[in-house]
């Protein structure tokens, strides 16, 4: 018999098989967990036009959502915490634009910090509405104090719990880094405490090209997994796939770009040992970077800490690195 309380569900011997059925790991598989999924991307990455496409999705029952099956193929009711003001009007209109079911949505305008005290209080209500998935939209607006402290983060991934616990599926956007690598793309680090990607088991990474949307899907359930998409229709949630990646698919890439990465290295080496003795780092990377099409402040920083099998022996003489035994 299954035992729940404020604080814990009990699950004595094989009761938790029960559970598994009535909650599928997946609410769309793959993409949206049926427990916490984290969706996060720099500023205008996608995020909540994503999130607008789910809403789509549910409201009306679609089978599939970005090429992936929806779990229990039927029309589901969404809420929509919004952090910023006039989120909701926008949620709305975008919902609502692309053919969204508005009796299935309902939206609340939370701009100031609610206070977690009032969330089983919400929880309550989406219950008596029978809400099947809660989305909040973003972190930084229901995290009181400073983000990149623990306490708080625990506090809200703990609140966050009682949506869960009333088999509410929750989905929490995210900030990360606006900063950018050396080879000018987006960086993948989120903002805030290292416990907003632990607490979530699923996550969904959101990175804006110049043509695509590319979306990483990862977490506790499986490896990692790819989509690429793009807006069907301009500012309106509506996407056209363009192409998906298993994990074992991602695993070549990867073993692709380390050999080509050393390929690259090497070839650096044998430049600056033939082209570049006489040259400080400076002046070395500032013949480099055109040839490689790299930053010369990335090739700079390399050649200093031997990233590319080469250094200054003395200075202006450069000799290889001994590799370790």
């Amino acid at each position: 018999m299954i035992e729940s309380s404020d604080w814990y569900t009990s699950y004595p011997g094989t009761a938790w098989r029960q559970v598994a059925a009535e909650r599928p790991p997946f609410l769309v598989d793959q993409v949206i967990s049926g427990l916490v999924t984290l969706i996060y991307g720099q500023s205008e990455a996608g995020k909540s036009m994503l999130a607008q496409g789910l809403s789509v999705a549910l409201t009306t029952g679609a089978p599939t959502f970005l090429g992936r099956g929806v779990t229990e193929y039927r029309t589901r009711n969404v809420a929509v915490l919004c952090g910023d003001y006039d989120d909701g009007t926008l949620y709305g209109e975008r919902v609502e634009r692309a053919g969204g079911d508005l009796g299935r949505l309902h939206l609340y305008d939370a701009s100031a910090h609610l206070p977690f005290s009032r969330y089983d209080m919400l929880a309550r209500d989406l219950t008596d509405q029978r809400a099947d998935v809660l989305i909040i939209d973003n972190l930084s607006s229901f995290v009181p104090g400073d983000i990149n402290q623990g306490p708080p983060c625990q506090q809200f991934f703990d609140a966050i719990g009682t949506f869960v616990r009333h088999k509410i599926a929750v989905v929490v956007l995210a900030h990360s880094s606006e900063k950018r690598a050396g080879h000018g793309q987006a960086m993948q680090d989120f903002i805030g405490h290292s416990g907003i990607k632990q607490r979530p088991s699923w996550h969904c990474l959101v990175r804006r090209g110049d043509d695509a949307t590319t979306l990483t899907h990862h977490g506790n359930r499986g490896g990692r997994s790819e989509t690429v998409v793009h807006l069907a229709k301009p500012d309106t949630p509506l996407y056209d796939v363009v192409s998906t990646a298993d994990n074992d698919e991602l695993a070549r890439r990867k073993r692709t770009r380390s050999s080509k990465v050393k390929a690259r290295a090497d070839n650096i080496s044998d430049v600056v040992l033939a082209e570049c003795q006489g040259m400080n780092g400076k002046q070395a990377a500032a013949l480099l970077a055109p040839r490689f099409k790299l930053a010369a402040g990335t090739i700079e920083s390399g050649l200093s800490q031997g990233r590319y099998g080469v250094k200054q022996i003395t200075p202006g003489a450069w000799g290889t690195v001994p590799k370790a035994a």
